[in-house]
């Protein structure tokens, strides 16, 4: 590629599947530009030292917040590309001669209903002026792709569907029997459990799962790795876990895990249920097939796409079949190996390295395209 200086908004680093993204694409663009700017949050630098080797501008500003306009508006210097890695685009005119966006899904449009007036209407708009004001717009999935179209004007010629991937080096079955017995001492995991990784957002579905482990016998547990702090339109399990005392002992709760210990607690499981509505991607089931873990998951929005032949899919609101398929992965041996082997197979299609040269060549898509280089766009 050419001599090309481009921004990258790296402020949501830490922020579940969209920080995933960022922090597996962010060192291969760097490959590919003369000059690449990152845009962090100051209090990353505490942790992560590799993100000394970028030209870092830092912000402060809150997600989503009239402070975080101001700042993309006075901080983006003058370059080439901005690359904004999720839809919260700045608004103003900002001293770029190209933008690209990635956008992962449009729940906030899809499911507008459970949002509040004002963020129905932040949504709607910023999401507008993402397809609007970018040159290409890049997505996980096949469905993300129709439901942009769907939901916005004027996006589906500059679309780019790039799949994202799994770390096949990080997401391994452990071969060292004395890191697996301290990982079951540190955490004292039960012998047999189910696994939920995710945020406890509503569309994520704990709740109709927290009813489904009542289905099993009592001393099947279901631990739930995910964090609600801080999050609005939270899943409502924790309700359901105070009506139904069955439940109490059965649930280990868990806001989060580090990246060394969750590759142990999928191999473990009897397998991971992921009964999400609504997903853009869905990184979890995939992590769990590189582990060798059995996946059940919805039928729902874009996990047949990802998962393929895979999982053992359910329809999401029901608790009964939920339960019913987490009993067929318990007593169908041969059943459970047939998914474990499917999904090694599946999840040797997703890979980062792929990914990454995928929207390098974006870039240049992008970049070498004859337009006029005017900036303040």
């Amino acid at each position: 590629m050419k001599s090309y200086e481009i921004c990258f908004d790296a402020r949501m680093l830490f922020s579940g599947g969209i920080g995933t993204y960022i922090r597996n694409i962010l060192p291969g663009l760097k490959e590919g530009v003369s000059r690449l700017r990152v845009i962090v949050h100051p209090n990353v630098l505490k942790t992560e030292g590799w993100l000394e080797a970028y030209d870092l501008i830092l912000s402060s500003a809150s997600i989503y917040s009239v402070q975080e306009q101001v700042e993309l508006f006075l901080r983006i210097p003058k370059v080439d590309l901005f690359f904004s890695p999720h839809y919260n685009i700045p608004l103003l005119p900002i001293k770029a001669a190209r933008r690209i966006v990635t956008i992962h899904d449009v729940f906030h449009l899809a499911y507008s209903a459970n949002l509040r007036w004002h963020e129905r209407l932040y949504a709607k708009y910023v999401m507008q002026k993402a397809v609007d004001k970018s040159d290409l717009i890049i997505t996980d999935s096949q469905f993300s792709f129709d439901e942009i179209c769907k939901y916005t004007k004027r996006a589906k010629d500059k679309i780019r569907l790039v799949h994202c991937g799994v770390d096949r080096q990080l997401y391994k079955r452990e071969k060292s029997e004395l890191r697996i017995q301290k990982t079951i001492e540190k955490f004292s995991l039960p012998s047999r459990y189910f696994l939920f990784v995710g945020n406890l957002k509503l569309h994520k579905n704990l709740t109709t799962l927290l009813l489904a482990i009542r289905e099993l016998p009592s001393d099947i547990k279901l631990i739930v790795i995910g964090k609600s702090e801080g999050m609005k339109h939270i899943d409502g399990g924790d309700v359901i876990y105070q009506q139904h005392p069955d439940l109490h002992g059965r649930v280990i709760w868990l806001s989060s895990l580090s990246n060394q210990d969750l590759p142990v607690f999928y191999q473990l499981a009897q397998g991971l249920v992921f009964p999400s509505y609504y997903e853009g991607f869905g990184l979890p089931p995939l992590e769990a097939m590189s582990c060798g873990c059995p996946v059940i998951a919805s039928n729902a929005a874009s996990l047949p796409e990802v998962c393929g032949a895979a999982a053992l899919y359910v329809f999401p609101g029901s608790p009964k079949e939920i339960g019913l398929a987490m009993k067929r992965v318990l007593s169908d041996l041969e059943f459970r190996q047939r998914l474990i082997e499917a999904g090694y197979e599946n999840v040797s299609k997703f890979n980062w390295k792929s990914a990454v040269a995928a929207h390098i060549n974006l870039l240049q898509e992008v970049l070498c395209t004859q337009v006029n280089s005017k900036f303040g766009r």
